[in-house]
């Protein structure tokens, strides 16, 4: 069972000071369901402007449904993906913010999308096989004019991901709950980044009775031979989450997530899994909720009673979370280590899709329904901002 079972925002409960000198900077703290948090509330740590306050510096065009984005450190450039009949990945220059490059690669992309440790490989999938090439994931080259290789998995491919390394990369199956191929049941598949071809590519299946669509592969940073997988259960909005070992594809550790999605929403859509600050986070964006959960999947250690529905989710290298709110169209700046919250800021309208850069100083957004990506940099003294 986790340590509290619900907590609810109370406002402005220890940044008077800094709310009268700058009335932009919203605080919280959580406190347990209930409540009344007292004297004894939670006072959050004492942090500068310039480390929580970020100012919207640029808005690029990159067109409507933008699903997935991939920030590459050693180029400054923010790649973002056009889904479905689009089909269209762009790099944006954030210092320019202005876009440098742009390729429709096919109909159908889908999923989230992975950038290789070294930036040079950015890889897409589509699960459209009426399509050319269809039901494949895609290996673009940055460093050559996006040129394309395509992979054939056979699995309905809705998502990469990228392990810490950058010798593989993931691809999760079983795109919108709909069956791969038979006897391959769902699961992920493991590729070779440099070897990009049906023979150093391995499908590890799971029991396809059980599972539809594979939502989301999360490396171990402390086992390479190790990930997290969460999975959807078929005909359901319940969410299993995996520890599965590489070397066998044996499951070696599962926990079963009940949904609690509301009556409008029960497709389990806007679910997240990442790893940050020694535990798994689960955002459950329909379902207002984020878990915190052992790493060893022994259970769930904390689980939060959100007062919106989170879209994107991202977390920044100090270990604060951001969240962009869909009831007040804002981002939320959390920390994970007692979830105070520390700032809202912004004006999105979805913030599907969220990144940090490797300093944690810029933030970069991609707002599908008006298809922008938005770039937000932290410590911009006034003025400065576009």
């Amino acid at each position: 069972m986790p340590a509290t079972h619900g907590r609810s925002f109370c406002r402005g409960c220890a940044l008077a000071a800094l709310l009268f000198a700058a009335s932009s900077l919203f605080s919280a703290c959580y406190s347990r369901s209930g409540e009344d948090p007292g004297d004894d509330a939670y006072v959050p740590p004492s942090l500068s402007a310039a480390e929580t306050e970020y100012e919207q510096v640029a808005v690029v065009d990159v067109g409507l449904g933008v699903y997935a984005i991939a920030y590459d450190r050693f180029a400054r450039v923010v790649y973002s993906t056009l889904w479905d009949t689009t089909g269209v990945v762009s790099s944006i220059a954030v210092d320019d913010a202005a876009i440098v490059d742009s390729t429709i690669v096919t109909p159908g992309l889908h999923g989230r999308t992975a950038l290789g440790a070294d930036g040079r490989y950015l890889f897409v999938t589509n699960y459209d096989i009426e399509t050319e090439p269809g039901d494949t994931v895609v290996r673009l080259d940055t460093q050559n004019d996006f040129a394309p290789v395509g992979l054939d998995l056979g699995v309905w491919p809705c998502g990469a991901f990228a392990d810490a390394a950058g010798d593989r990369v993931f691809v999760v199956t079983g795109c919108d709950g709909r069956n791969p191929v038979e006897d391959t049941g769902s699961g992920f598949a493991v590729v070779d980044v440099e070897n990009f071809d049906a023979d150093h590519a391995e499908f590890i299946a799971l029991d396809e009775t059980t599972y539809g669509e594979t939502k989301s592969v999360v490396p171990d940073p402390d086992d390479p031979d190790s990930v997290w997988l969460l999975a959807l259960h078929n005909g359901t909005a319940n969410l299993t989450i995996l520890r599965v070992t590489l070397a066998s594809g044996d499951v070696t550790a599962s926990l079963p997530i009940v949904a609690e999605l509301d009556d409008n929403r029960p497709d389990g859509t806007l679910t997240t899994l990442t790893y940050a600050d020694g535990a798994l986070w689960l955002s459950q964006g329909h379902a207002s909720r984020l878990l915190k959960i052992e790493k060893d999947l022994s259970g769930i250690e904390e689980e939060y009673d959100l007062p919106f529905h989170a879209a994107g989710i991202a977390v920044r290298p100090d270990g604060v979370l951001a969240m962009a709110d869909l009831e007040d169209h804002k981002i939320r700046l959390v920390d994970l280590a007692d979830f105070s919250e520390l700032a809202t800021f912004g004006a999105v309208h979805t913030g599907g899709a969220l990144a940090f850069d490797e300093d944690g100083d810029d933030l970069y957004v991609g707002d599908s329904v008006v298809g922008v990506v938005r770039i937000f940099r932290r410590g911009v003294l006034e003025g400065e901002s576009d």
